[in-house]
């Protein structure tokens, strides 16, 4: 309990100074990555059919990917990811408001032999007025739109599929994603525990003008470890991270369309207290502009004693790196320059081409990754029925 105290005084105080900060320093924004999400859509109505109607639907989403680490560092290790994912999927819609999902995702690294992963995908929706309820495979990774700190991106290549149940809000005064990953499940008896990964994302809409958005982040991850009937002398443990801070963004007419800027707080608490470090804090400033021909960001990091379980391995406290597992730096400051080029080659196929070097102050030393992702999403109307 008393770490716990101390997480949550040094949670508050940061808050205060991030406030102070907001006033006076220029940030830089999040990488925008809606574009690579999995949609889909809703079934184009029979214009000479007057009755409620049932349909079945294909549903198409491939996502390839080339993501080149060129690091060097201690904390995240230099690797190349290489591959394609396509996830076909019948869409049955009994009424206008519920649907029932069954499809196969499959992922495929090229210069392996196989599949690297085939997995069912099975889930009931329901989405009315802006509400949408999720069991079975839910919308994953990047659909939770977290940080990166919080939620590494590359899970979508390494992680894609996630089980289990979520509800999502999309109404004028805010978007909030309430999720549960179930990871990995355990059977009597067990050598192994349960692991769980859960949380909520919620963006408060202040202000929501043509030109003008401000909004409050609040975002909220927990993993957990443990269960009742496994073997294991472990005991169960639940690391907790959160994040807020406030987001800004003017929409502008003309070569430059929009000028933003997202700014987070950040947090890190561990029940246990039998890691490197029992509570952290973070600080993550960014900012941005969107252009006609190129999109320039900035980001800088200022970790102290920081760790998310499901997190970028860049921005740890704690090194998981392949030949320093478990090195510890209790500051990490960190500048990031990211370009990116996005292309609508068709209304089904999105294109998008990262740089993205960065500076480590307490190394002294620069990295950068390379990455290019081609999305391609289908949504074909197969059969309809009246009710």
């Amino acid at each position: 309990m008393r770490c716990w105290y101390r997480f949550r005084i040094a949670f508050s105080a940061l808050a205060a100074t991030l406030l102070a900060l907001l006033a006076t320093c220029p940030s830089q924004a999040q990488v925008d990555n809606s574009g690579l999400e999995h949609r889909y859509r809703e079934p184009r109505p029979d214009p000479l059919s007057l009755s409620p109607q049932q349909t079945l639907s294909l549903s198409l989403y491939s996502f390839s990917y080339f993501r080149n680490y060129e690091y060097f560092n201690e904390f995240a290790d230099g690797l190349t990811y290489f591959g394609t994912q396509l996830k076909p999927e019948l869409v049955f819609r009994p009424g206008k408001h519920v649907s029932l999902h069954g499809g196969v995702f499959l992922a495929k690294d090229f210069g392996a032999s196989g599949f690297r992963e085939v997995q069912p995908l099975l889930s009931v929706r329901y989405q009315k007025n802006g509400i949408g309820f999720i069991t079975g495979a839910i919308d994953p990774h990047l659909s939770h739109r977290y940080i990166e700190p919080l939620l590494d991106y590359d899970k979508s290549i390494t992680d894609p599929v996630e089980y289990g149940t979520q509800l999502k809000f999309d109404r004028p005064v805010h978007r909030t994603d309430i999720w549960l990953n179930w990871k990995h499940m355990i059977y009597k008896p067990s050598s192994e525990q349960e692991e769980i990964l859960a949380g909520v994302n919620t963006s408060l809409h202040v202000l929501r003008k043509k030109e003008f958005e401000l909004s409050i982040p609040i975002q909220v991850i927990g993993w957990h470890s443990g269960g009742q009937i496994d073997t294991t002398a472990l005991s169960a443990k639940t690391l907790l991270n959160l994040a807020t801070g406030i987001e800004f963004a003017w929409n502008r007419n003309g070569a430059v369309e929009k000028i933003f800027t997202k700014n987070y707080l950040l947090g890190f608490g561990n029940s246990e207290g039998d890691g490197p470090y029992e509570e952290g804090t973070g600080l993550y400033l960014n900012a941005g502009v969107e252009t006609r021909w190129l999109d320039v960001l900035f980001s800088y990091w200022r970790g102290h004693r920081f760790v998310a379980p499901a997190g970028a391995p860049v921005f740890q406290s704690v090194s998981s790196h392949v030949d320093h597992p478990g090195l510890t730096r209790d500051n990490r400051s960190l500048l990031f320059l990211r370009l990116k080029k996005d292309f609508t080659l068709d209304d089904a196929l999105f294109v998008s081409a990262r740089l993205e070097p960065f500076w480590d102050f307490q190394g002294r030393y620069a990295d950068y990754s390379v990455s290019l992702f081609v999305v391609y999403q289908g949504f074909f109307d197969l059969f309809r029925f009246s009710r």
